[in-house]
């Protein structure tokens, strides 16, 4: 095994069985056991690892497979735990460091990618990030993504026969141990919170995101151009961004203040309506103009980013459809509204952290710090009101909090929105106007 960065290591002959991993030289000094947060891998304790797979029926894929290990299968359409590995991923690839830490003559690419616990057939904005996130990889002349290999395939692979593969690329996640040592697998496959404890495997201290600012800038401008829509101009911090000009979302018509809305099947912005008229009450004296906005996690990636993309301010509920800030264009705001208490190891800052890496989105977020703002899903989830988030570390405390509907004190984001908007719309460096993240109190 080869790591050279924090940011990815590199498996070489690493062998796939029967749903899980070996590594056949059980004494190299370094081998990370936890693969990823939801393989582990096994040592063989082999004295002759030739002699061993001389009688194996095995097949062998050269070159350098990408591991993509989704952290919570069990929330297949969460956008936003694709993006906090699709963004490392890109940086990785477009730094290259990794090609040279491949073995064989055909390391140098991404030959494939390997879904160990999703299946190929995902939605339209998994693809679409898939494809962004590999493109630094990939062969120049070649397919936009290699093919697939997926939790379906290898789950019909001969039970009796293994797999090698010369070169696994994994980049580094938040959900394996923090001294990379032991990752966590469990009978509820990836579901980290059903299990008391499991703050463990967490690294707190690994903030995902891209390694620099260039990355996320070529990234946001190869998303436009995917999705047909022009790339959006530079800005200069101090002076106004031009998604704040006039004109920038329509011919004639001023910037737009959208409020973000979710389909039915997620938690409720309960007061929606009262967000959505202090939002009519305030835009007009920042040139602004309020646009409201439903959107699904099914939606095409294409929807997604022209919301964002003709949006100077959004505001909305923390939720996967927060995803595609990371994509405004720059100089632009987000509101996050936080549920009450959702916290575990930092995961309210989930689309913070990223929008922090790319450098030019300012980023603010609101949350409710009395329980009557808090609309839990039956009378008996009250009980939880009162955990702090250290004690609310399972899955059903982090479920009942995470689904219940949320009120916001109009009062409040009114002070927030009047204190930010200002400096917002008058280009503002993203220093100056950062503020301290809401403790979940």
């Amino acid at each position: 095994m080869s790591r050279t960065s924090p940011a990815y290591k590199l498996y070489h002959n690493a062998f796939w069985h029967a749903h899980k991993w070996y590594a056949l030289n059980a004494d190299e000094y370094g081998l990370e056991e936890g693969l990823s947060v939801n393989c582990a891998l096994i040592r063989l304790p082999i004295a002759n690892a030739t002699a061993f797979t001389d009688g194996l029926r095995a097949g062998f894929l050269p070159g350098t497979t990408l591991l993509v290990d989704f952290p919570f299968p069990a929330f297949p359409d969460n956008l936003g735990h694709w993006l906090e590995i699709m963004t490392p991923t890109f940086s990785v690839l477009a730094n290259g460091s990794w090609r040279s830490d491949a073995r064989g003559t055909r390391g140098r690419f991404v030959d494939r990618i390997l879904l160990p616990n999703l299946r190929k057939e995902m939605n339209d904005w998994f693809k679409e990030l898939l494809a962004l996130a590999v493109a630094p990889g990939v062969r120049r002349g070649g397919s936009p993504v290699p093919p697939i290999i997926d939790h379906t395939d290898l789950d019909a692979f001969p039970k009796l026969s293994w797999l090698a593969f010369e070169n696994l690329l994994v980049i580094q996640d938040r959900y394996t141990h923090p001294e990379r040592k032991t990752g966590f697998i469990g009978a509820d496959h990836g579901d980290l919170w059903r299990y008391d404890g499991c703050a463990r495997y967490v690294d707190r201290r690994w903030d995902v995101g891209f390694a620099e600012q260039a990355h996320a800038a070529e990234f946001r401008a190869a998303a436009y151009k995917r999705a047909g829509l022009p790339v959006p101009a530079a800005w200069t911090p101090g002076t106004p961004p031009p998604a704040l000009s006039p004109g920038f979302a329509a011919p004639g018509s001023p910037p737009l203040l959208t409020l973000l809305m979710a389909h039915e099947d997620y938690p409720a912005l309960v007061n929606w309506r009262e967000v959505q008229s202090l939002l009519r009450r305030l835009a007009p004296a920042h040139g602004l103009v309020e646009h409201t906005v439903t959107l699904s996690t099914d939606a095409p990636f294409a929807s997604h980013l022209d919301t964002f993309a003709r949006s100077a301010v959004v505001v909305g509920r923390h939720g996967p459809l927060l995803a595609t800030s990371a994509l405004l264009p720059p100089g632009a705001a987000v509101f996050e509204l936080l549920p009450y208490k959702w916290e575990w190891l930092g995961i309210s800052k989930l689309y913070y952290n990223i929008t922090r890496t790319v450098g030019d989105i300012h980023h603010f977020a609101w949350r409710p710090t009395d329980h009557l703002l808090a609309h839990y899903d039956h009378e008996n989830y009250t009980r939880y009101a009162p955990w702090t988030p250290e004690e609310c570390s399972a899955r059903e405390c982090l479920m009942v909090h995470a689904r219940a509907g949320l009120t916001a004190d109009i009062t409040e984001l009114e002070a927030l929105l009047a204190a930010k908007l200002p400096g917002v719309v008058a280009g503002a460096p993203i220093e100056q106007l950062q503020a301290p993240w809401p403790k979940a109190v």
